[in-house]
């Protein structure tokens, strides 16, 4: 359903409808903007790489084909790529990444640890991870994309992004390990 309504919006904004690509921008600006803020970790870069993301979408209209998959995975690979290229000016990676989602069941009493030192356990333990696994986590887990969506996005098929998903989770659960913390990592997928 929401595909259908994607491509006549799009097909009206390709005619100059901006009120049509308005809706678009209503409809995925907030998704979009949630993706990049659990990459870069700032509020302000956020805003302004999910922005530039609209920009070229709006510069490239004429360019998106309704036929070639959706809208919104266009817009996810355009915002992929211009977090990778404000990674790549800055030269790190996410330093605040927004742990907020992530559950880890532990013999440890975390009553007894101060939230910050366990958030910056996990920041770091995700920070290690490549930009592609980052990118992975991400989707599946803070943005709640299916595998068949999330592996348009990464370029993959859905058995390969399975398999990369579970070598990302692994590295972060020996990450988190090897700093003391003694149990697996629950990443609890959205419905």
């Amino acid at each position: 359903m929401i595909k259908l309504y994607e491509k006549i919006l799009l097909a009206l904004a390709k005619k100059g409808d901006r009120k049509s690509f308005g809706k678009l921008y209503d409809l995925y600006f907030p998704k979009i903007y949630n993706f990049i803020i659990h990459r870069v970790g700032n509020k302000e870069t956020a805003e302004d790489l999910a922005m530039e993301t609209f920009r070229r979408a709006l510069m490239n209209l004429e360019k998106i084909s309704t036929d070639l998959g959706c809208f919104s995975g266009w817009l996810y690979r355009v915002a992929n790529n211009l977090v990778n290229d404000y990674f790549r000016q800055k030269k790190y990676f996410v330093e605040d990444f927004d742990i907020s989602r992530i559950e880890i069941a532990s013999e440890i009493d975390w009553d007894e640890i101060e939230k910050e030192k366990r958030d910056a356990l996990i920041r770091a333990a995700v920070s290690g991870l490549s930009k592609q696994e980052q990118l992975i986590i991400t989707l599946r887990f803070f943005e709640g994309l299916k595998p068949a969506r999330a592996a348009e996005i990464v370029d993959c098929t859905v058995e390969q992004l399975y398999v990369k998903q579970f070598r990302a989770l692994t590295k972060l659960k020996k990450s988190l390990k090897t700093q003391g913390m003694v149990s697996p990592i629950y990443l609890e997928e959205k419905k």
